[in-house]
């Protein structure tokens, strides 16, 4: 993914490669190669920098977020035991907990351009009430575990769409 800034100053070219990198002063492993290049003022020649990053989650990430729609099914609360799914995500330690309407949830995210990719999520295994709810919880922990969807967001909602057509909408939770 390249990036570029150009102002009567010079430009600034940013340059990052999805790679395993590991910082060489520190040990910190990242997720991303970087390198920075800038040319203008008086240098006619560009510097180049080196070194290694990793993206950020977007601050309103970091929230609890209510499933309200998966693919074309609408959800309903009432249909759950304990409520309609949800995800709560701490943004700053790449964590994500929640429930699947009845089970727990737990594990990590990792977050991109744009993107986010769970890794595998671990759920509790209580036997739940309710006629399709087990079949749900299979299918929803199914389609987010391990999986890469592009992230956006709208004024309250925020949509993951996977590359397989699979789309989940959540609604902010107060």
């Amino acid at each position: 993914m390249r990036f570029r800034a150009t102002t009567e100053s010079g430009t600034l070219d940013l340059q990052l490669v999805a790679s395993d990198c590991q910082d060489n002063m520190s040990g910190e492993p990242f997720t991303n190669h970087v390198t920075v290049t800038f040319q203008g003022g008086r240098d006619t020649v560009p510097s180049t920098y080196l070194g290694c990053g990793r993206w950020i989650a977007p601050a309103r990430l970091h929230d609890s977020w209510g499933l309200v729609r998966f693919n074309t099914d609408t959800i309903d609360p009432g249909s759950f035991g304990k409520g309609a799914p949800y995800l709560e995500f701490q943004a700053a330690e790449g964590l994500v907990m929640g429930s699947a309407g009845c089970n727990s949830l737990t594990g990590g995210f990792t977050p991109g351009y744009r993107s986010i990719r769970f890794g595998d999520l671990a759920s509790t295994e209580m036997w739940c009430m309710g006629e399709g709810v087990m079949d749900f919880e299979a299918r929803f922990l199914k389609a987010l575990s391990g999986g890469r969807f592009d992230l956006s967001f709208t004024n309250v909602e925020l949509t993951l769409r996977h590359a397989d057509g699979t789309e989940l909408v959540f609604r902010r939770m107060d």
